[in-house]
């Protein structure tokens, strides 16, 4: 794995692998791979939950972040039938995977964040 470190936020005592901050978002990345939707479920040891509001343009699940140890990138993934914004270019359920890199641009609904990962 790339990151023997995570980022710790003493103002907010967090510690992170990565950040996701916009308007009305600020949520910390503690897990290596994350789910975020409506309802994206339970938490569980291998993955974190993340609600995104209680729309119908936001799935249960709407989209997964992740790390890729392969390629030792982060990694976003659509889960969704729902458009999914990274960087102004469309993801969508049937595309690969794609890479995420510091202050890329993640949008859907009327979520706009970006994405900042610990070095």
């Amino acid at each position: 794995m790339l990151f023997n470190d995570t980022i710790y936020n003493e103002v907010e005592n967090v510690e992170a692998y990565a950040k996701l901050e916009g308007p009305g978002v600020k949520e910390f990345i503690t897990k290596t791979t994350v789910i975020i939707g409506r309802e994206p479920g339970e938490q569980t040891e291998e993955e974190q939950k993340i609600v995104f509001g209680d729309s119908q343009k936001v799935s249960r699940q709407h989209l997964k972040i992740f790390w890729d140890d392969s390629t030792s990138e982060w990694k976003v993934q659509s889960l969704s039938k729902n458009k999914i914004y990274i960087n102004k270019n469309v993801l969508k359920k049937e595309d690969p995977p794609m890479t995420l890199k510091e202050c890329s641009a993640i949008k859907f609904d009327k979520y706009h964040f970006y994405f900042f990962p610990a070095y």
